[in-house]
């Protein structure tokens, strides 16, 4: 409601339609006044006579304080006072158009056929300038539109894909971390088991029957001073508890070799566990991306296709329009000049 009321405001005081009609008149009065219908010279008028207009009308406008003004204005004001200087000019242009027609009409009636001619040819060449124009600047601005929602997806998927690989790296570094952590425990925890078990390898050793009754031999053979005889008892206690203690040794061996085993074992599971949750949620990751590319790339194509429908309907617009002006220049060509007046009054006195 803001931009109307500006553009009407801007067309008001850019346009002085009085004062150009006005300038224009006289003009028309000054060049033709005593000039004859001449057709070959129709044409060199016409371009004389716009080129005069057009200078005059620009030194009204300076007159007037036209100009640009730079001023330091918030972007969306900006946006509003060039579009309503847009809508201006276009004013403006339809308002000299319409001026010349009512001229044309002015000459028919009265009956000055050369300014009528040089009026209808001038008109058409502005209405085919003003519809090339037109045609022009839809194109320019519908090519910078599409040029504009290429751009906006351009930089929507490269943030996207700065988002994901920041995701990604996060993600990695966070499991990584995780893993580490777990390494180190299980690193930690095999020593504490390893030293609990060499404690535990180390307590009171418990023979067998045989070599504690030969030990009990030694000592009744030394107490009744036997010497001999508790020495030969002595070497075949320490044979046996040798072979007792190496056989003992080399059984916790194994032993401990297997629960060592077990114990990595279930370390193993652990940490191939989490290995497989870190890969779960990695390719939960990859079909989230995916599903949020999709996503992207369909709105993408949604708002592109409206923009083709919208732009498709604006040329369809402009086609509409370019055909009015082309009948109403025909029915324009088909009244003017002498002999459309010539026409008429025959069919009227017929």
């Amino acid at each position: 409601m803001y931009s109307e009321e500006v553009s009407e405001r801007a067309s008001r005081e850019r346009f002085p339609v009085s004062l150009v009609q006005h300038t224009i008149q006289e003009l028309l009065n000054d060049r033709l006044k005593d000039q004859k219908y001449q057709s070959d010279m129709v044409s060199a008028w016409s371009k004389e006579i716009s080129d005069e207009a057009k200078r005059r009308i620009k030194v009204i406008g300076e007159k007037r304080g036209q100009g640009v003004r730079r001023t330091h204005q918030p972007l969306h004001h900006i946006q509003i006072a060039k579009k309503a200087r847009m809508d201006s000019e276009e004013t403006a242009v339809q308002d000299f158009l319409n001026i010349l027609e009512e001229h044309r009409k002015n000459c028919e009636r009265s009956g000055k056929y050369v300014e009528a001619e040089i009026a209808k040819n001038r008109l058409e060449e502005l209405k085919l300038h003003e519809e090339n124009r037109r045609r022009e600047a839809l194109r320019s601005r519908q090519i910078a539109e599409r040029l504009g929602v290429e751009e906006a997806h351009m930089l929507e998927f490269q943030q996207f894909n700065l988002c994901w690989d920041k995701k990604f790296r996060e993600y990695d570094s966070h499991a990584e971390d995780l893993v580490q952590s777990m390494k180190a425990r299980h690193k930690q925890e095999l020593a504490d088991w390893q030293k609990q078990m060499i404690g535990e390898s180390q307590k009171r050793i418990k023979f067998s029957k045989e070599l504690l009754n030969l030990r009990r031999i030694q000592e009744v053979l030394a107490k009744q001073k036997d010497y001999q005889q508790a020495a030969l008892m002595k070497a075949r206690a320490d044979n046996l508890e040798a072979w007792e203690l190496e056989k003992l040794g080399n059984r916790k061996q194994q032993d401990l070799f297997l629960k060592e085993q077990r114990f990595k074992k279930r370390q193993k599971g652990e940490l191939e566990a989490l290995t497989k949750r870190v890969e779960t949620g990695r390719e939960e990751q990859k079909k989230q991306r995916q599903l949020d590319l999709e996503r992207l790339l369909q709105r993408y194509q949604n708002v592109k296709s409206e923009l083709e429908a919208q732009q498709n309907l604006e040329r369809i617009r402009m086609d509409k329009y370019a055909n009015q002006s082309s009948l109403t220049m025909g029915t324009v060509r088909g009244a003017g000049g002498p002999s459309g007046k010539r026409g008429k009054r025959i069919s009227q006195k017929k």
